[in-house]
């Protein structure tokens, strides 16, 4: 799923699964691998990143996705900036 999700971004968009402390500006080490995340409230949650390389002159950035399945249906999608970590 998480790789249908990234080709609709397209290009020049990459799934990333790990930064490193100072890569892109990362505060600390993130593992970012795609994981689901089940509750007990019947929510269902998928977790994924993806690095913009931007271009010119906007630094590139990394994005960590996350889409919530509600027990009623509907759909919430975050996103979070991750690096370079905002300030």
């Amino acid at each position: 799923m998480v790789a249908r999700l990234v080709w609709l971004h397209g290009p020049p968009y990459r799934q990333i699964d790990h930064l490193d402390e100072g890569e892109l500006g990362a505060p600390d080490e993130l593992d970012l691998a795609p994981r689901r995340e089940h509750r007990k409230d019947g929510v269902v949650a998928l977790h994924f990143a993806l690095l913009d390389p931007g271009g010119g002159e906007e630094a590139a950035s990394v994005f960590q996705y996350r889409i919530v399945s509600l027990p009623s249906g509907e759909f919430r999608i975050d996103t979070t900036q991750v690096a370079p970590a905002l300030r």
